[in-house]
């Protein structure tokens, strides 16, 4: 999304995912310290991170690559819902991520649901922009 495109959420949205991403990376820094953990762990746990980050980061700035099947360019309200989509996708993951994080460093044990509610939270996401889209290019259609 270009800048000129961008509302107040979408500033907040951004700002909000990249504090996340380095509190996740600080945090594994610190349980890499405080519990002495193999470096190794430290560092596959943060290059998850930095690689899921970057790889949507880079899908958020070239939607194109979402629409794998077709050649066309994404415009418009398409566009947007397909930028936001993947804007959301990056604060549920990354977010997700930090909460185990978190518990780790308090010796907290996360219930396995965890990882459901994490899989839920995505799917919802992509289910409510999905319907978005088909709805808007469904009135597209009719309009013609």
């Amino acid at each position: 999304m270009r800048k000129e495109e961008m509302h107040a959420l979408d500033y907040f949205l951004e700002a909000a995912t990249f504090v996340g991403m380095v509190a996740y990376v600080i945090l594994q820094i610190f349980y890499n310290a405080a519990f002495e953990v193999s470096s190794y762990t430290m560092i596959y746990r943060v290059l998850m991170m930095l690689l899921l980050y970057g790889a949507l980061l880079l899908a958020e700035y070239n939607p194109e690559t979402i629409n794998v099947g077709s050649g066309e360019k994404l415009v418009g309200k398409v566009r947007f819902l397909a930028v936001r989509m993947i804007r959301y996708a990056k604060l549920i993951i990354t977010y997700t991520l930090l909460i185990p994080a978190v518990a780790d460093i308090a010796e907290y044990s996360i219930d396995e649901a965890y990882c459901l509610i994490a899989v839920l939270l995505l799917l919802l996401d992509w289910g409510y922009h999905m319907y978005k889209i088909y709805k808007y290019n469904k009135e597209e259609s009719n309009k013609k």
